[in-house]
């Protein structure tokens, strides 16, 4: 007797780590529309159904399946129970066999899929898998194939929230409640234990980057020559090696952060902000959501990595602010809130925010407004509370092991032997002052050396450093760039904004000297150079191009003085600093904690 065989695409718009993840381009197609074409290669395979929810925010999926030709389906039921879901859509399209198949796989194998129909049937089994061997996993990620009736009985025995909300929770925790027959796969799909599955930006990422390499329209990317290439080409899997797989345990969070960037006061904020959120978003499962005051190329920069971004106006008043994060935090059920504000905290901001009952962490914000704050976060070397702080009732942490870096200057990097020095010159993402052309003009009389020069997205004379420059060949420019640390390396000293890139250097041992861009940071670069990685030279305004040009002279004729501080900037940051934060936002559930100095 012919059994109806029905292939089940799980999918949501509402995927917390990366919303509408499904319908995200990859080489000119939505992932769903490259599972939907591996499908499609799976003779046994009857009818292809999308299974979503009837939600509003799940429309899109619904249109979707309408232009592919597919049949969909629309649960009625809630919309984290993935169980009922499945047992509703197998019944409604009255098959006798399930393969269900999660929606963020786009390289699902269908000779593997073919094989596991193939031994439930031969078998009379009620759930085909794939075996270990020798301990080791299969690459494939989020296929299934089991008999309705074995659907029935898993969602029978489902009775708790967890086991509803995941495949193959009821299955753990009730190991023999099916007959189960087990296949053997090819010996490639042994030889990588690498995620394939789209959970993150990162994952999106790195699917890109393998689509781009592989993929021909009106064909499938064949898993094999993937696995081929991440051998070939093992840099691929960096990009998305740091995202953990979720387990059953493990629950998600909602974040949302308010900062601000612009070229006024600058882009530090943002840059930590986004170090943060990748963190949060990667290693603890959380969606990250921003609301800011800025511009479009701000904006852009978040959407870039994956988050939600709402956009405040510029005038808006304190109390309608207020309102418009109230209800940003009841509609997307944010779990905490993370504030990186350049300016004073009005005292009642916080205590407004406070009365959403969730936790609110402050970072870098030393005044007494921030009191109000569960948490106060200062993730940098120089920060040195004081008698202010005695009285504070939350939870305070600060020094170097709670600088922010971002990803790429988390790892070591190996200190550069160049036989002609490499001046690297980096001021930030603006430098609205141009001393980016001041320091050039210092340098540049200094005989037998290489000079980098690196501008922000947001410099505005990119026309005077041209002209500066003009029949030089010992000079490099980059503007812009996204391999900063690549560039970073091979750079034998720096010349920088007292800032996050400071730290950066730091970590990197790259010795640097530092400016000041305002008087109040003055005192803070200072203290920072009292770590012994890099020279503080003062205020901008107040700094002239003989002292630049005197004290790079002085370090590169010291090689000795340059080793010493590369050893103490390596020393001073150990790449953790970003995971240790991220894990206090996490376990941020309980206020009003007597605790003062820094907290490990």
């Amino acid at each position: 007797m012919n059994q109806k065989i029905v292939a089940l695409i799980i999918a949501r718009m509402t995927s917390t780590r990366l919303p509408g993840k499904g319908l995200k381009d990859i080489c000119g197609r939505d992932l769903l529309g490259h599972i939907i074409d591996r499908l499609r290669k799976v003779k046994s395979i009857d009818e292809i159904v999308l299974a979503t929810t009837n939600r509003k925010e799940d429309i899109p999926l619904l249109e979707f399946a309408k232009r592919e030709k597919i049949k969909s389906f629309a649960y009625d039921g809630d919309k984290e129970d993935v169980v009922g879901r499945i047992r509703k859509a197998g019944e409604y399209f009255s098959a006798d066999i399930l393969v269900h198949i999660s929606g963020d796989c786009p390289l699902i194998h269908p000779p593997t899929i073919e094989r596991l129909i193939d031994a439930l049937i031969k078998n009379k089994a009620e759930m085909a898998s794939i075996a270990k061997k020798n301990g080791k996993k299969v690459i494939h990620e989020g296929i299934g194939v089991c008999t309705l009736k074995a659907w029935q009985k898993v969602e029978e025995n489902s009775t708790k929230s967890y086991q509803r909300e995941n495949l193959v929770a009821c299955l753990l925790d009730y190991p023999h409640l099916l007959k189960k027959v087990e296949i053997d796969d090819e010996p490639i799909f042994y030889e990588l234990n690498h995620r394939i599955s789209v959970d993150t930006q990162a994952d999106l990422n790195f699917m890109r980057k393998v689509y781009k390499r592989l993929y021909k329209p009106g064909e499938i990317v064949d898993l094999k020559e993937a696995i081929k290439l991440l051998k070939r080409e093992p840099k691929l899997m960096e990009i998305n090696s740091r995202v953990r797989q979720k387990k059953l345990q493990d629950k998600s969070k909602r974040i949302l952060f308010r900062m601000d960037a612009n070229q006024k006061i600058g882009m530090g904020h943002l840059i930590r902000c986004l170090a943060l959120a990748s963190e949060l978003q990667e290693r603890y499962f959380c969606g990250i959501s921003f609301i800011i005051k800025s511009s479009n190329s701000v904006t852009d920069m978040i959407k870039e990595r994956g988050f939600k971004v709402e956009i405040l106006s510029k005038n808006i008043s304190k109390e309608d602010e207020l309102s418009q994060i109230e209800k940003f935090v009841q509609d997307y059920g944010i779990d905490r809130i993370i504030l990186d504000l350049k300016d004073k905290i009005a005292n009642e901001y916080i205590l407004k925010l406070r009365k959403l009952n969730i936790p609110i962490i402050s970072i870098d914000n030393d005044s007494e407004e921030a009191f109000f704050a569960d948490i106060n976060i200062f993730p940098v070397a120089h920060f040195i509370p004081d008698r202010k702080w005695e009285n504070y009732k939350g939870k305070l942490y600060y020094g170097p092991e709670y600088v922010i870096l971002r990803r790429e200057f988390q790892k070591d990097y190996p200190y550069p032997n160049n036989s002609i020095p490499n001046i690297l010159i980096t001021m930030g993402g603006s430098d609205a002052e141009n001393l980016t052309g001041k320091v050039l003009s210092a340098i540049l009389p200094i005989p037998d050396i290489h000079i980098t020069i690196i501008l922000g997205k947001f410099f505005a004379h990119y026309n005077k450093i041209r002209q500066m420059i003009r029949g030089r060949n010992n000079i490099i420019i980059y503007q812009d760039v996204t391999n900063m640390a690549e560039i970073m390396t091979k750079a034998d000293l720096a010349v920088t904004y007292f800032g996050v890139t400071a730290y950066e250097l730091a970590k990197m041992g790259i010795p640097a000297i530092v400016i000041a861009h305002s008087r109040e940071d003055k005192l803070n670069a200072e203290r920072f150079a009292e770590h012994g990685t890099c020279v503080s030279l003062g205020y901008c305004k107040e700094v002239n191009k003989e002292k630049i040009c005197s004290v790079i002279r002085k370090l590169l004729s010291n090689k000795e003085i340059r080793k010493k501080m590369s050893i103490r900037g390596r020393e001073l940051l150990d790449g953790r600093e970003s995971e240790r934060i991220a894990k206090i936002i996490i376990n941020s559930e309980e206020r009003s904690i007597v605790t003062t100095g820094a907290q490990n």
